[in-house]
Parts: C-alpha cells; structure tokens; sequence
C-alpha cells in the first residue's frame, strides 16, 4: 500500500494535519513523524496537543465503604473518568514501629495528569488514615480512544 494516502496509524492524525505531507515521509518508516529528524517539521505539529498525559491513581483505604464514598466523589467531580474497586487486599507495613497486617481495599483511578495534585488534595480530605496512600503512575501507552475519552470526561 501507499504509506501516504492513509492515516498515520499511531496518532491517526490526517496527512492534511501533518506540517509535512507524509508522501515526503519514508514510505518504509511510516512512524517516522513522530521521531526526532534533522528536520523537525515531519512530525506531527499537532500530535502534543491531541494527546493528553493520563495517570493511573493508586489509593488504598480500610473498607468498601470508604473505597465507594471517595470514588463516587472523584467521579461526579470529574478529578477521574473512571475507578476500579478491589477488595479485599491483604498489606503489611510498617506503622508506628511495627508491622501491621491488615486487609484493605484498593481503588484504582483514570485521570489526566493535571488534576493529579487536586485528586490527592481531594483524598487526603476524605481519607480515614493521618498518612493515606495516593500514588500516581503516569500511563505510557494504551488504547488511543481509550486514552482520549479519560481526557474528554475529565475536561467537562
């Protein structure tokens, strides 16, 4: 097939929106927009502004009760697209000199990386421990669509 009269299959961006049409791109590196060239105009221009950065938010709190209060909280105030509610967990950790062993549920939320400060904010304000855990883990790769709709429902 002829490289340049399809989409780019990573970013599935148009040839009309590239700044360089991708028939002057190498027909056998297809992807070659989006690496650094001496000629940095056969990259996608717009790519960094389609593509928001998505983080998985990683809290751990002491019952299902807690896990649904603070996920129905960050879904109807849009700080995530999405949660996942996993119980039970066994931790073990150090606390106040020993180690606790305790179950605990784990939630798991989609969000863009700028409501990351303001969901932990939010947590930490409903949490039922002094030192919760929320931890963010930026997303890499993943389902495009998948990717562009926890931005799209964070951004309402």
């Amino acid at each position: 097939r002829n490289f340049s009269s399809r989409n780019c299959r990573l970013c599935r961006i148009s040839r009309g929106e590239l700044a360089r049409p991708l028939s002057q791109a190498n027909p056998e590196d297809p992807e070659a927009h989006h690496r650094r060239r001496s000629k940095p105009e056969i990259r996608c221009r717009i790519k960094a502004e389609k593509v928001m950065k998505t983080n998985l938010i990683y809290i751990t709190v002491s019952s299902e009760k807690e896990a649904l209060d603070i996920s129905k909280t960050l879904v109807s105030e849009r700080l995530a697209a999405s949660v996942n509610i996993i119980t039970p967990v066994r931790s073990l950790y150090w606390w106040e000199g020993e180690i606790q062993d305790e179950q605990e549920v784990v939630i798991v939320a989609k969000t863009v990386s700028a409501l990351v400060e303001k969901l932990t904010e939010r947590v930490v304000s409903m949490h039922s421990y002094v030192c919760p855990c929320v931890v963010s883990i930026p997303i890499e790769k993943g389902n495009p669509a998948f990717l562009d709709w926890i931005g799209a429902v964070t951004q309402k």
